[in-house]
């Protein structure tokens, strides 16, 4: 869950069910400010699939070189 102020204006960007993950964006009261915000759960028994599934979920898929 992630929770925020209703003066500041948020879109879902993306959920992942599976791996308990959600992500928005939230943007400032000056428009130029905007964060990208991720909730994000592994209960302290589960392997890390669930790091390389969030990994997956947030690296960039454009070609930087």
């Amino acid at each position: 869950m992630i929770c925020m102020k209703n003066i500041f204006a948020s879109t879902e960007l993306w959920i992942d069910n599976n791996f308990e993950m959600i992500a928005v964006e939230v943007k400032g009261l000056d428009k130029k400010y905007m964060w990208e915000i991720i909730g994000f759960y592994r209960a302290p028994n589960e392997d890390t699939l669930a790091f390389k599934r969030l990994a997956a979920c947030t690296l960039p898929t454009r070609n930087l070189t």
